[in-house]
């Protein structure tokens, strides 16, 4: 437990820093160290169904490190280890609101705009007294979806266009003159015949 929390300080002090790629490599030692002592723990007495189960001291470590290693991935901008690292700390403490935070911007800075928008709405309710916070992050993704949505339909309506001519200008296929038609139906016509030229070993392919 000493290990783990020595890491776990280091990394802490790490991100204070701007350090984030050391900090996660510093929570990873950490989990590393927790995680085979969380192994070896006797077993939590059964609870009631529908109980939550009580987290013992080295599972509210983890889902701390897990949480701060979501924070530094949103620092990095690795939005994908963002939902995977907060998914990790929500699963073993559901009232973490920072990770439920940084999840749905990230899913938002991924494109996945109506989950953002939703898991917003949710935490709003749950967590009111950071209302400020979280409405401000709802307009900014509603405002940039708005945006996104525009340029979309603007792309489409330019693309489906009738005034658009099928083929520009210099696409367009050229017509043959009626006297170069002529003229080619004279080269052809008057083309002597000869044998087909017999195929030399070298020219045959197997």
């Amino acid at each position: 437990m000493i290990q783990g929390k020595q890491h776990k300080s280091s990394a802490d002090q790490a991100f204070k820093e701007g350090k984030y790629k050391n900090a996660l490599s510093s929570y990873h030692f950490a989990l590393t160290y927790l995680k085979g002592l969380n192994r070896n723990s006797p077993a939590t007495a059964n609870t009631t169904e529908g109980q939550e189960k009580p987290k013992n001291e080295v599972e509210v470590e983890i889902a701390k490190i897990y949480s701060n290693q979501s924070a530094c991935h949103f620092k990095l901008a690795n939005w994908k280890r963002v939902v995977e690292c907060a998914d990790d700390a929500i699963r073993l403490d559901k009232d973490n609101t920072k990770a439920k935070f940084r999840k749905a911007i990230a899913n938002a800075e991924m494109g996945y705009t109506e989950n953002a928008i939703s898991q917003l709405e949710t935490l709003l309710k749950e967590d009111p007294a950071s209302s400020p916070s979280i409405n401000t992050e709802l307009a900014k993704i509603r405002v940039k979806d708005k945006e996104r949505q525009k340029a979309a339909d603007k792309k489409l309506k330019g693309f489906l266009s009738k005034d658009k001519p099928l083929f520009p200008d210099e696409d367009k296929p050229k017509e043959s003159k009626p006297s170069e038609k002529k003229e080619a139906v004279k080269e052809t016509s008057y083309r002597p015949a000869s044998p087909a030229p017999e195929a030399t070993i070298e020219e045959v392919k197997d």
